[in-house]
């Protein structure tokens, strides 16, 4: 936001200044009258509170507080760089035992040296990478092909499950309803 020149601070203090306190929740006056519409954005908490929070019984919900169960950001694990190292020479390894050359090898290992710091074991609170963003240039003839779905195998689908499921406990992304 701040390369589009606006300011963060400045915006909540704005904010701040126009309501000390915002209600993004459902609300209950005293008044019926009172009450307006959701807004957009309360729908969309609501959506994401109740993909995040699994629903319990009322037995269940007494004994757990809601703080203890849910936190707003993923956890902050330190990243050890030592295990990282390690995990990334077993799978050096590993790709010597299925036919790496001497030079493919060297130059993974230099790509490890450089970049060790990019790798993680586990999904973090770390700041999003900066990439350009990916620019789509049609042929001026293209026309839309419909596609068939692709075909993983047992071992692929089981990856893609475990990893999509990290990435929704973490909140890296959400579930779609509206999706066809």
């Amino acid at each position: 936001m701040e390369i589009l020149g606006y300011s963060t601070d400045k915006l909540l203090v704005e904010a701040r200044d126009a309501s000390p306190e915002w209600e993004l929740g459902p609300t209950a006056s005293a008044n019926p009258s009172e009450d307006s519409a959701d807004t957009a954005l309360q729908r969309m908490c609501r959506l994401q509170v109740g993909t995040r929070d699994p629903p319990m019984t009322e037995g269940e919900a007494d004994g757990i507080e809601r703080h203890e169960i849910r936190t707003a950001l993923p956890s902050m694990h330190p990243t050890d760089l030592n295990e990282v190292v390690k995990y990334l020479e077993r799978k050096i390894e590993i790709a010597e035992q299925m036919g790496l050359s001497l030079d493919g090898r060297a130059k993974l290992r230099a790509v490890m040296r450089v970049r060790v710091d990019n790798f993680r074991l586990e999904f973090g609170n770390d700041p999003p990478v900066w990439v350009t963003p990916m620019q789509v240039r049609l042929k001026d003839d293209a026309r839309p092909v419909r596609a068939q779905p692709r075909r993983y195998s047992p071992n692929d689908r089981a990856f893609l499950d475990r990893h999509t499921a990290a990435l929704l406990a973490h909140g890296l992304v959400y579930k779609n309803h509206r999706s066809r």
